[in-house]
């Protein structure tokens, strides 16, 4: 089928700049790969965290944080909700406003970068899609992308890590995979069941998707074939999955709170996947934020159904650390979280619209990070 590909060209609804875009231009144009010093792991008996200002402390948002990811190279920050407004922040010690972009007919449900963090796109529980480019910031609007159309662009939005490719999941079973480039459809996928969650390999070669049946999905890329099929042991309802940057380990959550994980390396042997490593069993309700690290150590996992349901997980030894958050951190109900590039900061959106910023002692003296 024909498929078209409509996109308009839009005034900025509202532009509001603390530091002129050059600005912005210069933190885009420098890439340092920062893990070339990695000489030690990370340890499991307790993690040194450190709280900051929040992240968006200069304007926090109206609504809940419905969408928070750091730049894939830079200390830089977006964050979008409800209130239809993409913000930008240059996360540190002191962290500063960049602008806000409002999207006039787009209450945000998921906001990603993409095309290794030139572009944004934006998309809620619409029949489009917004993208914008980071140095001309000009932003255009997607609709009728196939023949049939779409009627939730935001549904289980997912992004590859290299960000050259984005998945989209529909509750008839569909996982439509497009170009981050040309924003086309390239091929759909069908699952038995709904779509709820996908997870795309960081070596471009497969995607795990899973839905209602609590099968997970192991899709070839390269052949647009399933590789593998299995169940997701004891999983009441699947809500999220994460996938590790070495594509060790595949991350399954739960409506129960369970979080299962799995043997995803590479192997002739399907059944390494079939048996969970360790299902983690610290929180009690729906699973609705799970993110790894990028040394793939560290697995953060909230729920944002209860007060402080946070935990975050050492992946090595398949423990989670005791020590954060304590009693005495205040979270209130997690919404989203992300771990920044270098994993120096973990940042983490809440239901008042705020994002409370904590930096990982850690990485800062491993990769000796200034």
């Amino acid at each position: 089928k024909k498929m078209k590909h409509k996109h308009n060209l839009l005034k900025w609804a509202e532009h509001d700049y603390d530091v002129p875009s050059t600005a912005l231009e210069t933190l885009l144009q420098s890439n340092t790969n920062i893990f070339a010093k990695d000489t030690k792991s990370l340890g499991a008996s307790a993690i040194e965290i450190e709280k900051l200002h929040d992240a968006n402390k200069e304007e926090k948002s109206d609504c809940v944080i419905a969408a928070l990811e750091f730049h894939p190279n830079q200390d830089i920050m977006l964050t979008a909700g409800l209130d239809k407004r993409i913000r930008l922040f240059s996360v540190g010690t002191t962290s500063k406003k960049i602008n806000s972009i409002y999207l006039r007919d787009l209450p945000i449900t998921t906001a990603h970068f993409i095309m290794q963090g030139n572009q944004i796109i934006a998309a809620g529980n619409k029949k489009h899609f917004y993208y914008f480019d980071l140095n001309k910031l000009l932003p255009y609007k997607v609709s009728n992308i196939i023949s049939d159309g779409v009627n939730n662009m935001g549904r289980g939005l997912t992004v590859s890590p290299n960000g050259s490719q984005f998945a989209m999941l529909e509750k008839s079973g569909r996982v439509l995979v497009f170009s981050s480039m040309s924003k086309s459809l390239l091929f759909e996928l069908k699952m038995s069941g709904s779509a709820d969650s996908a997870a795309f390999s960081s070596d471009g070669k497969y995607l795990f998707t899973e839905g209602e049946e609590n099968e997970i999905y192991q899709w070839d890329l390269r052949t647009q074939k399933l590789y593998s099929r299995i169940p997701d042991a004891g999983c009441v309802r699947n809500t999220l999955l994460a996938l590790s940057r070495n594509n060790e380990v595949l991350a399954t959550g739960c409506t129960s709170g369970v979080v299962n994980l799995y043997d995803t390396h590479e192997s002739e042997d399907k059944s390494r996947i079939k048996t969970p490593l360790k299902s983690i069993l610290n929180l009690t309700t729906a699973i609705s934020s799970m993110k790894i690290n990028p040394t793939s150590e560290l697995l953060a996992i909230a729920s944002r159904w209860k007060k402080d349901a946070l935990k975050l997980v050492h992946l090595p030894s398949l423990t989670t650390y005791a020590n954060f958050p304590t009693m005495k951190v205040n979270m209130k109900y997690v919404t989203a979280l992300d771990f920044s590039h270098n994993s120096k900061y973990l940042g983490v959106g809440n239901d008042e619209g705020r994002v409370l910023l904590y930096r990982l002692k850690h990485y800062q003296q491993r990769f000796n990070i200034t």
